[in-house]
């Protein structure tokens, strides 16, 4: 029941793409016109990019209305699980919506200034359908339907609390007709396109891949590749939440070209380069030595030997990932968008190449998978750092080609 229900969070995570780069625009934007205290610009950015998210995600819940049979036959559902499937996959579509809405509502509080309650926000997330589930779960409610009402719920309390607090630093109508705006509109998917094209690669590789172990090892094997993939990308998560600053700092000492500015960048790059190469390398060791005490406690009787293997291979392409934050967000911070669009290509590409031939060639395995995985992300790794060497040198090249004014 547990992998039928990811499989069909997968339907989720592929409706959730529409997102991608919105929120990152909205909390620019937001940012910028609250530094100039121009509440009006606020209301229109969150009002367009609301309303723009309901369209798409209206959109979406008419795909899963109408093609409910073809969307569960693709997934790899069958039998009294494609019927599961169908009947599910109607408040899925409405999840999204809300989703949608709530993803907005904590861009607009991260543009505000409240960044950490953001990002409290979405550790919450992650808690509340477990302490949420469980009762349920005990009270004999499906096992779907007791997943799909913890989620729903702690959207929908943390979105009423986030709004809350947005009231205590600015007052905002987001819901007139009058603020959605065309120019707004056009303003935001001009900086958010990059960003949407950058990620949508990457974004896919997760859900394609759990269609794969489903079609090719069965739906039972899913929740295996689930509990190892989360595992180890939130290991990845913990340096990412800390190290996303890096963007905002070093978008506003590269806005003025000159050399004291530089060498404050390169101070910070090197200061973050230590913790990530040094503290990621320290932790995915500690990590990897104690894997199977780990999910032993964490999953009791449920635990399965394949789980530990998988996570261990996992865990090369976590380090590579921690390793890659500094780089990211430094090109971001810069505004050099085209690597982190062709890193975010290459990984995911030689990812599910891999997979493919696997599956071509050999008998495929979770390990295969795995492995496949990791060495796609080191291999994006590789390149992202070349890049921002790359553009680091033409920028220091400009730099002292620059008169001094005095």
């Amino acid at each position: 029941m547990y992998g039928v229900w990811l499989i069909l969070t997968t339907v989720l995570s592929f409706a959730q793409l529409g997102l991608t780069g919105v929120t990152v625009g909205v909390v620019k934007l937001v940012a910028e016109e609250y530094g100039k205290n121009n509440i009006a610009d606020i209301e229109k950015y969150v009002a367009t990019s609301l309303s723009a998210l309901f369209v798409l995600g209206s959109l979406f819940l008419g795909i899963s209305l109408c093609f409910d049979t073809e969307i569960v036959r693709l997934i790899g559902l069958s039998g009294s699980n494609a019927i599961l499937g169908m009947r599910y996959l109607p408040y899925i579509g409405i999840l999204s919506m809300y989703i949608f809405a709530y993803e907005v509502i904590n861009a607009t509080l991260s543009g505000l200034g409240r960044i950490d309650i953001a990002n409290y926000s979405q550790t919450l997330i992650q808690a509340i359908p477990l302490v949420i589930a469980i009762p349920l779960l005990m009270l004999n409610v499906s096992e779907i339907m007791s997943m799909l009402i913890a989620h729903t719920a702690a959207y929908i309390i943390i979105s009423i609390t986030n709004i809350y607090k947005i009231k205590t630093l600015v007052t905002l109508k987001i819901l007139s007709m009058s603020n959605i705006s065309y120019f707004h509109f056009r303003k935001l998917l001009k900086y958010s396109g990059s960003i949407f094209v950058s990620s949508v690669a990457s974004l896919l590789f997760f859900p394609l891949s759990k269609i794969i172990v489903s079609r090719q090892l069965g739906v039972s094997i899913v929740p295996l590749y689930e509990v190892a993939y989360r595992a180890s990308s939130q290991l990845m998560t913990v340096y990412s939440m800390g190290l996303r600053a890096l963007t905002p700092e070093i978008s506003r000492l590269s806005g003025i070209s000159d050399k004291s500015n530089d060498n404050k960048i390169n101070s910070i790059n090197a200061k973050a380069y230590k913790l990530t190469i040094l503290g990621g390398t320290i932790t995915c060791a500690l990590v990897y030595v104690f894997a199977e005490l780990i999910f032993r406690l964490w999953l009791s009787k449920s635990f399965n030997a394949e789980i530990v293997t998988c996570f261990r291979i996992m865990l090369g392409g976590t380090l590579a990932c921690i390793v890659t934050l500094v780089p990211y967000y430094n090109l971001i911070g810069r505004g050099s968008i085209n690597p982190v669009v062709i890193y975010h290509c290459i990984s995911p590409i030689i990812s599910i190449s891999m997979i493919i031939t696997l599956t071509k060639t050999t008998e495929i395995t979770l390990n295969g998978i795995a492995l496949s995985n990791t060495l796609g992300l080191t291999t994006g790794t590789i390149f992202l750092i070349w890049a921002t060497v790359k553009s680091n040198h033409k920028i220091n090249k400009q730099i002292n080609q620059t008169p001094i004014i005095e």
